[in-house]
């Protein structure tokens, strides 16, 4: 019997995983979609505490450790990191990573762009060219619209600060990654730097692989090209990482 936490970001929802949850159900005897306090549909994010947070996360994993004998933990974001600390403070199977946000503020993501046009510029298909340019721009007008309706009405000095500080205790618990752990970043991330996930892959004493997209933005599974992401995130859960 096994069993799989999804672990969603900051002021959004379990719905980040929306894309990979049919898959999930397939492989999984259970799916436990965690929900941060206050991050409900709808939210209120007046709930949203510290304290509260650790301490829902730790009962969902307890609650489900009595009837599942392996868990594996997918966390996206602010649920990369609190899935870094879980594993850190419990036994967990496999560790998916997608764009963790131990640390964040992205820095380079201009470069970056700049960096991607330049390449959809270079390829010589004129078709493929096209394609890539579309979804390039429909995925930041996703994550334009996910913004300006969900982040930043909500964006408040409460929220951020309960943010910081949960990504802050996070980090402190974190010592080392001992389970098989799959990193997944986006170059065109607009909130998570390069160096929050080079910082997670150096720390994994396990198997361990991290996967780095020139496309995709911090959206990652709401991605209009998420279907690569979702493969490879199947495939480490339903085998191990060739070392």
């Amino acid at each position: 019997m096994k069993a799989v936490i999804l672990i969603h970001g900051f002021l959004t929802n379990y719905l980040d995983f929306a894309p990979i949850i049919p898959y999930l159900e397939k492989e999984y005897d259970y799916v436990s979609k965690y929900i941060v306090p206050g991050h409900d549909i709808p939210p209120n994010y007046k709930l949203f505490k510290v304290k509260d947070t650790f301490d829902t996360l730790l009962k969902t994993y307890d609650e489900l450790k009595k009837d599942y004998k392996d868990i594996d933990v997918i966390g996206f974001s602010m649920g990369g990191a609190l899935a870094s600390y879980l594993q850190s403070v419990r036994e967990v199977s496999k560790l998916v990573l997608l764009s963790p946000a131990n640390k964040y503020l992205n820095f380079s993501l201009l470069h970056n762009r700049l960096q991607f046009r330049h390449l959809l510029n270079r390829i010589s298909d004129k078709q493929e060219k096209e394609l890539n340019k579309e979804i390039f721009n429909n995925n930041d007008k996703v994550a334009m619209k996910m913004m300006l309706k969900e982040l930043l009405p909500n964006y408040n000095i409460h929220n951020l600060k309960t943010f910081m500080d949960i990504v802050k205790i996070c980090n402190k618990e974190l010592l080392a990654i001992t389970c098989p752990t799959l990193i997944i970043w986006g170059k065109l991330d607009q909130l998570v730097p390069y160096n929050s996930v080079k910082y997670l892959y150096d720390i994994s004493l396990n198997k361990k692989e991290l996967v780095i997209y020139d496309d995709i933005s911090h959206l990652m599974l709401l991605s209009e090209n998420n279907q690569k992401i979702i493969d490879k995130i199947m495939c480490f859960l339903k085998d191990d990482i060739n070392e």
